[in-house]
Parts: structure tokens; C-alpha cells; sequence
């Protein structure tokens, strides 16, 4: 559902787990159908309620994305039911709930880290398919349905833009407090604070760079695969505003470079 009611997520869970427990029922002697069990969209739907970010706890926003994540590692494992395999919406769904966790700086990595798990996922089906292997399911034909899409980079540049932000914060408390300090001391000296304090900016670009490079590079793979025609990635504008805001986030007094950098990217 569409609740915005932190609770929408527990309930979701409850009719999932009511599922799963009337599959793990041996005796459907009772039953005139198929007994009831949970199929892929009765996790994905759950998984969309994870990803939501509903809530304002940090804390529980961490760990829906780690049972998102262990869901995904559950439908992908060689036990899983065939009717559960994930999708690329799957991933998906699993890949915004950890860009939820806003303070987690170690989420880009997690993003990260599926994404590429989802590209070698591709891999394999291509490869398999190409030396003509067979397509049921037992041979993984459900791998053809994860393929990286637009939303899946688009997210992943926004993994990366979650860490540069925070280290952007970090450094620039750690420049004016490096300001704040010189004051201190040349007022201690001289009682002369007339000259404003100088900024001395991190040469190992500690101060978020680094990651909105990394955002950038992302997107300039969309735009790549984009000019050769691949049907599941385009160069839309929303990839291009995600690093847009990724920028202005970086922006300060003590970063007047930040709108020249935004610059570039719109013309």
C-alpha cells in the first residue's frame, strides 16, 4: 500500500510472514486450490515498503535495508522457489532502501556492490544464452530478467552522492574549526583579528570530490550506453538532476568552485 504510516511496514510484513507460514504447511489435504505461499510480487511489494524510507529513525532505516538485502540473498539462492526469483525491480527496490539510509556513509558501497552483482548476473545469462543453453528454469533463464536499468544507475549515483555529502559536512566543520582556531591564536599573539582566517582546504579532496567524481563517472556511463542504443538506459534529465543536487549539497561559504562544477554539467 501507499501508507505513509511508519506502521504500513509492519503490517506488510505480517501478511508476507502469514504466507510463508501457510507454505511451510505440509498437510493441504483441506484445500480445493494450490495451497496459499508467496510468489515474487508478494516480495516485491514488501520490499517497495522497505524502500519507502518511512520513518525518521536512522537506526531503522539501516535495518530494513539489511532484511531488504536478506530477502534478496533468500530469492537468489539455489533453494529459492522458482516462482520467487527477483527481477531487476527487486534489486532495485533493495538498492533505494539502503540510499535511504541518509547518515549511513557506508551505503554507497552496499549500492555498489549490487550493482555490480547485477552485472555479472547479466553476464552469466549472456553467456549462457549464447553458447545455447537451455532455458528452463533450472538452468537460470530468471537471470534474463535482471538487467541494470536506468533507475538502478540513477540510484547508484545517488549512493555515491549520500557519502560525498556527509564528508562534505565533516570537512567543512573541520576548516572552520582549523579557522576558528587561527583566530584564537592571533588574537592571543596580538589581539590583531583584522585579516579574515585563511581556509585550508584538504589536498586528499576528503571533502566529498572524490565521490561526486565517482557519480559523475556513473553518469557518463548512462550517457554511453544511452548513444548506442542499449533499450533499458537513458540519459534522462533525472540522472543528470541527481547529480545536480549532489553538487548543491557540497555547496558553502568555503566552496565558492561548487556553481562552476554544477555549470558544467548542465551545458
Amino acid at each position: 500500500g501507499y501508507d505513509k504510516n511508519p506502521i504500513s511496514v509492519v503490517r506488510s510484513r505480517r501478511w508476507l510472514s502469514k504466507l510463508e507460514d501457510e507454505a511451510k504447511k505440509t498437510d493441504h489435504s483441506h484445500l480445493v486450490h494450490s495451497p496459499l505461499g508467496p510468489n515474487a510480487r508478494s516480495y516485491d511489494l514488501y520490499l517497495q515498503s522497505c524502500s519507502r524510507g518511512l520513518g525518521k529513525q536512522a537506526k531503522l532505516h539501516k535495518e530494513r535495508a539489511e532484511e531488504a538485502e536478506q530477502i534478496l540473498e533468500y530469492r537468489l539462492s539455489p533453494d529459492a522457489p522458482p516462482e520467487i526469483r527477483p527481477t531487476t525491480e527487486t534489486f532495485n527496490y533493495v538498492l533505494r532502501a539502503w540510499t535511504r539510509c541518509r547518515k549511513d556513509a557506508a551505503a554507497a558501497g552496499k549500492v555498489m556492490n549490487m550493482v555490480l552483482r547485477m552485472e555479472r548476473i547479466q553476464k552469466e545469462f549472456l553467456l549462457a544464452d549464447g553458447k545455447g543453453a537451455g532455458v528452463g528454469e533450472e538452468d537460470g533463464s530468471w537471470k534474463g530478467k535482471i538487467v541494470p536499468d536506468t533507475k538502478t544507475y540513477s540510484i547508484a549515483m545517488d549512493g555515491w552522492i549520500i557519502k560525498a555529502g556527509l564528508k562534505a559536512d565533516k570537512w567543512r566543520r573541520k576548516q572552520l574549526t582549523i579557522a576558528k582556531n587561527s583566530v584564537s591564536k592571533r588574537r592571543a599573539r596580538s589581539g590583531n583579528i583584522s585579516q579574515p582566517p585563511q581556509i585550508v582546504k584538504a589536498d586528499d579532496r576528503e571533502d566529498g570530490t572524490r565521490e561526486m567524481e565517482k557519480a559523475e563517472t556513473i553518469l557518463k556511463y548512462i550517457q554511453d550506453l544511452d548513444s548506442i542504443g542499449h533499450e533499458d538506459v537513458r540519459a534522462t534529465v533525472i540522472a543528470h538532476n541527481t547529480l545536480l543536487s549532489g553538487w548543491a549539497r557540497l555547496a558553502n561559504e568555503i566552496r565558492p568552485d561548487v556553481p562552476l562544477k554544477s555549470e558544467k554539467n548542465i551545458i
